[in-house]
């Protein structure tokens, strides 16, 4: 059901996308290169998709790994973090399609956080670091995670597993005012973030991006296009919500 879901959510908006590439920006789409797209392995116009057969493998394989994930921490670490790093190593190293071996490497690099976030909730980690934490300025905390996570990453990617887990409780630890506009900003780009994280393929895929970066690179600044860019995508992404669930509602 969830791996359903999100090729629904991600068909709602991959469908529409094919349309404008092949009608507004004049891209020609064979039956084979959409059936790629429809299932994320080829990105001349989903090109950010990756994440849609990366979860679909994740979650088949967290079903056997999850109960032994479960015996504790120390096991856990070593089946679902190690022992996927490697697997997945090995896999990608095969005479395979560029397309599955693509796949294998994104396992290999972000399948260890699926496993983190399994064994965060499992064993209440983020509770566990808050009370080492319990007598420090939470701010001051949240902050200097934030710049070692992303220093960290600029210098040893590969520690994303951990990084991910620090990343999540140094904004957890924020506490920002869910009324504020702030708040609401961040509620609101959140509830539409499967759908902006799609829609953003617009701007940079091979098939569109001549046509469509235009619409929000007009700005030239850099903060103004981020801006332009988010509001487009809000707006979007209302209008496919609305779409999806209607048709959700009819297939789920």
């Amino acid at each position: 059901m969830k791996i359903k879901k999100l090729l629904l959510n991600y068909w709602c908006v991959a469908i529409p996308a094919f349309i404008i590439a092949g009608t507004v920006c004049g891209y020609s789409l064979s039956a084979q290169t959409i059936l790629k797209e429809l299932l994320g392995l080829s990105s001349s116009v989903m090109i950010f998709a990756w994440y849609v057969p990366f979860y679909c493998v994740s979650i088949l394989v967290m079903v056997p790994l999850q109960k032994l994930m479960s015996r504790n921490v120390g096991i856990g670490v070593v089946f679902g973090v190690i022992l996927p790093i490697a697997v997945f190593a090995i896999l990608k190293k095969m005479p395979l399609s560029s397309e599955i071996g693509i796949l294998f490497n994104n396992l290999k690099h972000w399948f260890p956080c699926v496993s983190v976030g399994f064994m965060s909730y499992k064993y209440n980690l983020l509770g566990k670091i808050d009370g080492y934490l319990e007598n420090v300025n939470k701010n001051i905390v949240s902050i200097l995670l934030i710049v070692l996570c992303f220093v960290g990453r600029y210098f040893v990617s590969a520690l994303d597993f951990a990084y991910c887990l620090f990343l999540t409780y140094a904004i957890i630890n924020l506490k920002i005012n869910e009324k504020s506009i702030a708040g609401r900003f961040i509620d609101l780009c959140g509830r539409n973030s499967s759908n902006m994280w799609f829609l953003h393929c617009l701007y940079f895929a091979e098939a569109t991006r001549n046509t469509i970066q235009p619409l929000a690179f007009f700005a030239r600044n850099p903060i103004l296009i981020y801006i332009v860019a988010v509001f487009e995508l809000i707006v979007l992404s209302e209008i496919i919500d609305a779409i999806k669930s209607k048709v959700t509602s009819k297939i789920l």
